[in-house]
């Protein structure tokens, strides 16, 4: 397993995905995990998807997962 974390201001498309694929190749790695701050175009989840063993995680995903987690997130007020 390999994981990836990029920090982006756009989307990224399908190409960052394929060079991602082709680490995991040269890394002998089965699965993998790609975090970006920002997000996936549509085409990047078509590849991903047909690739199959690449999870795509977002910014808006990564917000929600720390959030769920308590990882790197502190509540100042409730109202």
């Amino acid at each position: 397993m390999c994981v990836q974390a990029k920090q982006w201001a756009s989307n990224v498309g399908s190409q960052e995905v394929r060079n991602f694929s082709g680490s995991l190749t040269c890394h002998k790695a089965s699965k993998g995990v790609l975090v970006i701050t920002a997000g996936f175009s549509s085409s990047a989840v078509d590849t991903a998807h047909q690739i199959g063993n690449i999870i795509l995680i977002g910014g808006e995903m990564l917000a929600d997962l720390m959030i769920q987690y308590g990882v790197g997130v502190l509540t100042r007020s409730t109202y």
